[in-house]
């Protein structure tokens, strides 16, 4: 995005529009996502179900062409990026408005990431609003409900310049050094790269596919602060530098507040410790740890 000039973004894209409310709604109903013909129609329901309130949402402060852009965005990154594929934002503009016109898919992409009047936030609330929709229809059922937590790392070894990168060690790294036999190497120090540090929260119950309740990405260190990120002064610290312990109670306690004792929080050993165990009662959750035979209780 750093390559985008101010005068590179205010060109509009030229199209005719008679009424912007008539546009929005063949948006969003006219099926304009050009939805491959091999997709069930399940999956083509599942897709409008997901997506189309948070663009109703946005579609109240927001450009709606903007508005049109977030849901060809996100349909091409789901149809095209695979774990071993990524999207350049060259490419991402040729998936929107076709191979011909993809300097001016960039530059809607370019617009749609600069604009000040929405902010991701409102995804998290879309995506937490939507849980609460799922369990409550759980509830109804009187189907159990259980919270999984999962956390990881998202490895960037190739990108330095990239916002909110921070030092996350590497299992990618870890698992190709293994020893192997006949291939003996001694063991060395784990190998860190460029990374973000990534929590999702999954709602499932005993039918139906998980929901995403929440996610969180953040950084523990910015190649700007090498100290501590409690050494910084608030004004000079990104919103994205926190500490895994501050994410994670944060949306403990957003999630104590929207399910109660509706669910079961299901956690994997690295939450085994007294910290999270008093948190935990803190808020009188209830839940389940995988716990180390290593640690006294």
């Amino acid at each position: 995005m750093s390559d985008f000039g101010k005068e590179t973004c205010v060109t509009a894209i030229p199209a005719t529009v008679a009424d912007p409310s008539q546009q929005v709604e063949s948006i969003l109903d006219a099926h304009l996502l050009n939805v491959p013909v091999d997709l069930s129609g399940p999956l083509e329901n599942s897709w409008h179900e997901l997506i189309h309130p948070l663009l109703r949402r946005l579609d109240e402060h927001l450009d709606c062409r903007l508005v049109a852009t977030i849901e060809r965005f996100i349909h091409a990154v789901l149809q095209f990026r695979h774990r071993s594929c990524g999207l350049l934002l060259s490419e991402l503009g040729a998936y929107i408005c076709g191979p011909d016109h993809a300097p001016a898919g960039t530059k809607r992409l370019s617009n749609l990431f600069r604009s000040s009047k929405w902010k991701s936030e409102e995804i998290d609330r879309h995506l937490c609003l939507h849980a609460v929709s799922v369990w409550e229809e759980m509830v109804r059922h009187q189907q159990d409900a259980l919270l999984l937590w999962d956390e990881s790392v998202l490895e960037k070894p190739e990108s330095q310049k990239s916002e909110g990168l921070s030092p996350v060690r590497s299992s990618k790294a870890k698992r190709i050094s293994r020893i192997k036999p006949g291939y003996y190497r001694p063991p060395g120090p784990p190998v860190f790269v460029p990374g973000l540090n990534w929590l999702a929260v999954l709602l499932i119950g005993r039918s139906g596919p998980p929901t995403v309740a929440a996610m969180r990405w953040w950084g523990t260190r910015s190649s700007d602060q090498p100290t501590q990120a409690s050494d910084s002064t608030p004004d000079s610290t990104p919103d994205w530098l926190r500490s895994g312990r501050d994410v994670a109670l944060e949306l403990l306690k957003q999630c104590c507040e929207r399910f109660e004792l509706g669910v079961i929080h299901v956690f994997d050993r690295g939450y085994a410790g007294s910290p999270w165990l008093q948190a935990l009662d803190r808020y009188g959750a209830r839940f389940i740890v995988r716990w180390s035979k290593y640690y006294p209780l």
